[in-house]
């Protein structure tokens, strides 16, 4: 103790009756206690003197404290740093109680508190109350220090020969979910360490891709030491840790074997798959929750499950989610206290048409879609600005070009129709009548039904339907268009009964026109109204009715919002039929034996994304060399801006006067790219070598802005980011890939 130490030097100053340094230990008497050294005629404890420590002249480092004759990061056994020193503040005199708190003269430190004498045992060694059976210091006698390493057992010094064991990890061992971005790993043992068997070979600790670099310490009190990565131990890995067994505590007893932990870091997002599921009654489908981080994405086991509202479907453990009503549905999986949701509709079956619709590959305000020309043929960019966004020809190794043909319908395969729930827009443009509002069915898509369930009374005097409506709808999404006010009865056994309908081949509208039809004969059933159209128009109204209204001869009246006079649609429901999800183009005559397909997927969100998928087959018997190459453009006129995104791998435009939707193209690694100006004709080039048998892809995504943009659109460089990031890290599992076999992804070729 340093107040040992001081008043050892007192006596022994007091002892020779002058301020002179006493004998050294090569020559004369001292009056120094065992316990201390001569250094330099100063009797010091070199077991605790930070300026001698272990022998004289043999200072500690700035930071470290003298600890059994050893330097070392902090103090243990319940001592305390004063001044370089470890001190035991119960006990000594000079720091009793706290630092630099010394106890007057002829007083004791017990306990912290100065005191007139010992008590409880203990006997007063220097000014210190100590038990002399247990205290390493003065052990069986005020001058006895156990050698370090030793204990003092019932006043006697024993040698200690229990190796260091690990009490505390942090992380815990087995735990989960630790945060991706942790850097620290603590050891705690029950003892203090040796500081010279604290190496950075002490600890090595692994991850789910291989060894983490990193730094090894032992903290102030050195009963911990401390694994410091380099960088963060990452997202969705699995961590062991591995403490050697050389670690060795005061006494030099060593570990002997490896302690070995581990823990699992959380990821960094979990995705659900699908993110959207559309059929009808009974219909099922299996859901996976996938996490991702930094390793490969795996499936989450038992995530917990939430449908809102659960009358719609029903999933059980495994995931497995059946349809159990019409209507729309938040399917929501949470795993750790991250959450993630898929879309839900339950269709009811209603008016699925018979007739070939086309593709409308983009619904968001504007249609992006192919035309069916007068003759059943079908345009693949569509006559419109968006015409030649991607048009692909071929160049043979004679130099001519040929280009993709127009295909008929008979040539297309599509994906069965699907359908989602869209809202009715409430129109201002209203009727000659005094109502506020109209319905407004707006929006491409090739079809629609709306519809509204009532029971009609059982025996009235008298039952009609009265409506306005009004129409626009064009062959630009289908080859028929028309429409039908249908009667469905849903109890009494007669089916559907159209009420009014009208078809053509070509455009199809009207100004106002009222529809009456007498309904006596459903009396008493539940029956439902429905309005069914096929054929969408572009950017303007598709179908608007106005005053619809069933009332009985009381002038009861049964339909509700029979108008829109709510100012939403209330008390309807409304199915848009989107036809298809995929389309698949004839394959393209051979070219030098190289057959082309072309295969065009829109989401079914229906998003604001498309994605081509061009292949290309040799059918030959040797190596072909070949250039593809896709031609189009992004704007409609000069008054436009054409910008990179994402580290250059996106194109992006917006247009200067606000006139034309914001449009972009991923084009992934081409060979030769030229996009000069807004409104010319930009190229995008691929050279393909393919041998005999073997099919090369190009995958391309095209994106649409969700408004008109006088400047650079968030939206798009969001997405691009977005669809970039997901190809590169999740390959096959990519949403943005969804629909894809494995076959045809390692076919790609264009992508990093």
């Amino acid at each position: 103790m340093r107040r040992m130490t001081l008043q050892i030097i007192l006596a022994c100053l007091a002892a020779v009756g002058l301020f002179a340094a006493c004998d050294d230990s090569s020559g004369g008497g001292t009056n120094c206690p065992e316990t201390s050294t001569v250094c330099d005629g100063v009797c010091v404890d070199t077991l605790h003197d930070p300026a001698n420590c272990g022998e004289c002249g043999v200072p500690c480092d700035e930071g470290l404290a003298c600890i059994a004759g050893e330097c070392t990061l902090g103090c243990g056994g319940g001592t305390v740093e004063c001044n370089g020193a470890c001190v035991d503040t119960e006990l000594d005199p000079a720091n009793c109680g706290a630092c630099d708190d010394p106890c007057d003269a002829g007083l004791v430190c017990q306990g912290g508190i100065c005191s007139l004498s010992c008590s409880g045992g203990t006997e007063d060694c220097d000014g210190s109350c100590v038990d002399t059976q247990t205290n390493r210091t003065f052990c069986g006698a005020c001058d006895n220090v156990c050698d370090p390493g030793q204990e003092c057992v019932a006043g006697a010094c024993v040698g200690d020969d229990t190796p260091p064991l690990v009490t505390v990890t942090t992380p815990d061992d087995g735990v989960t979910m630790v945060a991706g971005d942790l850097r620290v790993i603590d050891i705690t043992f029950d003892e203090v360490l040796h500081p010279a068997s604290v190496l950075g070979t002490s600890v090595t600790v692994t991850n789910t891709i291989g060894i983490v670099s990193g730094t090894v310490s032992l903290l102030p009190g050195g009963t911990t030491i401390r694994f410091s990565a380099n960088a963060n131990l990452g997202h969705l890995m699995d961590v062991e840790v591995t403490v050697s067994g050389t670690l060795a505590d005061l006494a030099y007893n060593r570990m002997g074997a490896d302690y070995t932990f581990s823990f699992a870091t959380a990821p960094s997002m979990i995705t659900l798959n699908p993110p959207v599921f559309m059929g009808t009654v009974d219909a099922t489908q299996t859901f996976e929750v996938w996490a991702h981080g930094d390793s490969d994405p795996v499936i989450v086991s038992n995530p917990t499950w939430t449908i809102t509202p659960s009358a719609i479907a029903s999933i059980d453990t495994a995931g497995l989610l059946t349809l159990l009503a019409p209507g729309q549905a938040v399917l929501e999986a949470e795993y750790n206290g991250m959450t993630v949701s898929a879309q839900i509709l339950c269709g009811a079956g209603l008016g699925q048409s018979t007739l070939l619709q086309a593709s409308s590959l983009i619904w968001n305000g504007t249609i992006l879609y192919w035309d069916f020309d007068p003759d059943g043929a079908i345009d693949d960019g569509g006559e419109d600005q968006y015409d030649t966004m991607w048009e692909l020809y071929i160049v043979d190794d004679q130099g001519n070009s040929i280009g993709f043909p127009d295909c008929t319908i008979d040539e297309l395969a599509f994906d069965a129709p699907y359908e989602f729930y869209t809202p009715i827009l409430a129109d201002p443009d209203s009727t000659s009548s005094d109502t506020l509002f109209a319905c407004n069915i707006m929006g491409p898509g090739g079809e629609g039904v709306v519809w509204q369930e009532l029971t009609l009374p059982a025996s009235p005097a008298s039952l009609s339907l009265d409506m306005y409506i009004r129409y626009n709808l064009n062959d630009s999404l289908g080859p028929e268009v028309g429409y039908e006010i249908i009667l469905e009865d849903l109890t009494g056994g007669t089916g559907e009964n159209i009420l009014s309908s009208d078809s053509f081949t070509g455009t199809l509208s009207s100004g106002w026109t009222n529809v009456n039809a007498d309904l006596m004969a459903w009396a008493g059933q539940t029956v439902r109204l429905k309005i069914h159209y096929i054929g969408g128009g572009d950017e303007s109204p598709t179908f608007r009715f106005d005053d619809a209204s069933i009332q009985d001869d009381q002038g009861t009246e049964y339909l509700v919002n029979g108008g829109c006079d709510t100012g939403d649609s209330t008390g309807w429901t409304s199915v848009l039929l989107m036809i298809p999800r995929e389309i698949n183009l004839a394959p393209l005559a051979e070219v030098n034996g190289v057959q082309v397909t072309r295969s065009i997927y829109t989401p079914y969100d229906p998003g604001s994304w498309v994605r081509y998928l061009d292949s290309f087959t040799n059918h030959g018997a040797t190596d072909v060399t070949f250039e593809a190459a896709f031609y189009g453009n992004l704007g409609s006129d000069g008054n436009g801006y054409i910008y990179t995104h994402a580290g250059g791998r996106a194109w992006l435009e917006y247009d200067e006067d606000g006139s034309d939707p914001p449009l972009g193209v991923i084009p992934g690694t081409a060979d030769y790219l030229d996009i000069p100006d807004y409104n010319d004709n930009w190229e995008v080039r691929y050279s393909l070598t393919l041998a005999p048998g073997e099919t090369k892809s190009i995958l391309v995504f095209h994106m649409y802005g969700t408004s008109t943009e006088l400047a650079a659109d968030p939206f798009l460089m969001t997405l691009s980011e977005e669809i970039i990031q997901s190809v590169d890290a999740d390959g096959p599992d990519s949403n943005y890939l969804a629909g894809l076999s494995l076959s045809e992804y390692n076919t790609i070729s264009n992508w990093p």
